[in-house]
């Protein structure tokens, strides 16, 4: 199994010298199996094309990927032996993991939203970064709401809330790298519209993680949005949890 990116980052606790390789040509030196090719078919305005070598979007392409040997490093893109290193859309070094500055540049440039295309397009890219935004999901919830209707309908609560992410993508702290070898803290809260956690290790932020809550939930008792809370928080960071000796706090 390919493993997620949380799981990628917290490889590097511990690590102050990086290096970084570039394979030469990727994917684009496994190819295509002659009898299988017609079924990555697809048709444009002008003709039928079929893949000869393999592209991102296939499903097993990553595992294929790593699985196969005898590749080339491009020089020209390695770097070795640098305190700090562009990853998978974040900077690392020894103090932690940030996010990417030219990504976040990006939020803060994107232009007017205008249609649900552009709204999905721009709430994956901030929601790429959520675990960084302690309020993320009350911030986004007037933006995440215009997804549930057919149509779209721009108001001056969603540009409130629009200008606001953009203003927290701007704020954004390092988060340290998980130690295994310590306990884990977890703090939890529930208002009636969301319910948020924190992961920490030492008073030191691992994570953040926000949940809008159902309408279902607006009504039961605050003993009950509470331990959702946990429950959700528990479940969303587990693999840290498993087997591990963690604290629960909150209110």
């Amino acid at each position: 199994m390919v493993p997620g990116v949380d799981e990628l980052l917290d490889e590097f606790h511990g690590v102050s010298v990086f290096s970084k390789l570039d394979l030469r040509a990727g994917y684009h030196k496994i190819c295509v199996a002659p009898e299988d090719a017609y079924k990555s078919a697809f048709r444009t305005v002008d003709n039928h094309f079929k893949f000869l070598v393999m592209p991102f979007s296939f499903y097993n392409a990553p595992l294929t990927f790593q699985s196969s040997n005898n590749f080339f490093v491009k020089l020209s893109k390695c770097i070795f032996g640098v305190p700090i290193v562009d990853y998978l859309g974040h900077v690392i070094s020894a103090d932690g993991v940030a996010a990417d500055p030219a990504k976040l540049q990006a939020i803060v440039d994107w232009p007017p939203l205008r249609s649900i295309t552009e709204l999905r397009a721009f709430l994956g890219l901030t929601g790429y970064y959520s675990r960084f935004v302690q309020h993320y999901a009350a911030i986004v919830g007037p933006l995440s709401d215009l997804l549930k209707g057919r149509y779209f309908h721009w108001s001056f609560v969603a540009t409130a809330a629009f200008s606001a992410l953009k203003s927290a993508m701007m704020q954004l702290p390092v988060l340290s790298l998980p130690d295994f070898t310590l306990p884990f803290d977890i703090t939890t809260d529930a208002s009636q519209v969301v319910i948020r956690a924190v992961l920490s290790q030492n008073r030191r932020l691992l994570a953040f993680f926000s949940k809008k809550l159902g309408s279902r939930m607006h009504t039961t008792s605050a003993y009950n949005r509470e331990m959702y809370a946990i429950s959700k928080s528990v479940r969303k960071w587990r693999q840290y949890l498993l087997g591990r000796k963690f604290h629960i706090f909150t209110d």
